[in-house]
């Protein structure tokens, strides 16, 4: 019998340095998207900065990425929050209307 496993490990390049990692199969695309996005930032660090250790364009770029995070998933927070927020206001409209029906 010829399964595909789930899982696979693969090669990739994070700055200078190469890592074997098993992910979900599935996930492929977005580890070595992410790679290559983290090592370009490391890059553009490097250039705009240049003569700092090579931990220190780690870290730089470590917080920059962080910091977008939370930004981002305070976005996210604000959007759900509206979204509840309509949709209670359109339950509240739908059984608003379902009670003048019935009158």
């Amino acid at each position: 019998m010829n399964e595909v496993s789930d899982k696979l490990t693969i090669r990739i390049l994070i700055g200078r340095q190469e890592h074997e990692i098993n992910i979900r199969r599935q996930d492929e695309e977005v580890f070595r998207k992410a790679a290559k996005i983290i090592t370009e930032q490391l890059g553009r660090y490097e250039q705009k900065f240049r003569g700092q250790s090579y931990e220190t364009y780690l870290s730089i770029t470590l917080l920059d990425f962080v910091v977008h995070s939370i930004r981002h998933q305070k976005d996210m927070d604000f959007v759900l929050d509206s979204i509840k927020d309509i949709s209670k206001e359109i339950d509240e409209e739908l059984d608003s209307i379902k009670e003048k029906e019935h009158l």
